[in-house]
């Protein structure tokens, strides 16, 4: 029961292509670093999978999710991988699906930010808080698109805000937090993208659906490109922080256009030579770099909607193979 549940994890990760049974060379391939890091999204899989269905009430959601998190800071080393289907199942035994926290119970795929907003000191914040608190995140925006965030300074962020340094405390460690919050709200925007990328690939419809990709995606950098740049320096530079919010956002998408090569090769019209997980990371860099960076190609003659087409159809090539 538990391999079927990393199955549905691994399915629902790494776009299928792993196919059923993959489970134990995929715990042979992972460190313990990386189960830590998405422990959450295995625990979360498993509380929806069908071997939660026949579970007795022994246990609350609050235990579940403390024995999961203690479990994910203390597992290690490939003998430690190699215990988590048998730790999986014993830690949903005494369980129903009624007792699993229902955030847990959530697609990891596209899930927003599960916590809600709190202030410095822990509690949970009020309409007016929370009005106090955009405003902060506005002008970190404002004044991210103006200068390098290295420049961006809590007294400009308040001033620009209306209110004081010792407001934006309440609420903000430091502008890298204010920025990680942006980061995560530009995130939770990405499901949208994934509505596109399901459904049919075939013929005009194929096309179609691969414009509609890429100009969500230049919109999408259009409307958070500095808080966005600086997610991926910061991600670059080693920040897990930043890093865990990009994977977040570009995992779903990736995989899900993954699945895709995966049918055009089943259809025979995609080389079986081609990765589908590294296909997918090359369109994800292609689209990345193209939507930063497209009003510098505006001043060597290439137009937004030049763009789009030629990227839609870079994106339709690699899913679908020559027509």
């Amino acid at each position: 029961m538990a391999t079927r549940a990393i199955d549905c994890w691994v399915n629902a990760n790494i776009g299928g292509a792993a196919g059923p049974g993959a489970a134990p060379e995929f715990l042979r391939r992972v460190n313990a670093d990386y189960f830590k890091r998405n422990a959450d999204d295995f625990f979360r899989v498993y509380a929806t999978s069908s071997c939660t269905e026949t579970r007795s009430a022994s246990c609350s959601s609050g235990k579940f999710r403390a024995a999961s998190r203690r479990r994910a800071k203390t597992i290690g080393g490939p003998q430690g991988i190699a215990r988590l289907p048998n730790y999986l199942e014993a830690l949903c035994k005494g369980h129903r699906r009624s007792d699993i926290p229902s955030e847990m119970a959530a697609d990891p795929a596209v899930s927003p930010s599960l916590d809600r907003p709190h202030d410095q000191s822990g509690r949970e914040l009020g309409p007016r808080a929370l009005q106090t608190r955009q405003r902060l995140l506005d002008a970190t925006a404002q004044l991210l698109a103006q200068q390098s965030v290295r420049d961006v300074s809590v007294v400009d962020i308040a001033r620009s805000a209306g209110t004081s340094p010792a407001t934006f405390y309440q609420y903000f460690k430091d502008v890298s937090e204010a920025t990680l919050r942006l980061a995560e709200q530009a995130a939770d925007e990405m499901p949208e993208l994934l509505d596109i990328v399901l459904g049919s690939w075939e013929g005009d419809e194929g096309l179609d659906r691969a414009r509609r990709l890429v100009d969500a995606f230049v919109r999408h950098w259009d409307e958070h490109r500095a808080v966005l740049l600086v997610r991926n320096l910061a991600a670059d530079e080693g920040d897990r922080r930043f890093l865990r919010v990009r994977q977040k956002a570009m995992t779903p998408v990736l995989a899900r256009l993954a699945e895709q090569v995966i049918s055009g090769q089943r259809a025979g019209s995609v080389d079986s030579a081609i990765v589908p997980q590294a296909a997918a990371a090359a369109l994800g860099a292609i689209l990345e770099r193209l939507a930063a960076y497209h009003r510098e190609l505006e001043t060597v003659g290439v137009r937004r909607e030049d763009l789009v087409e030629t990227c839609a159809r870079i994106v339709l090539l690699t899913v679908r193979g020559a027509a």
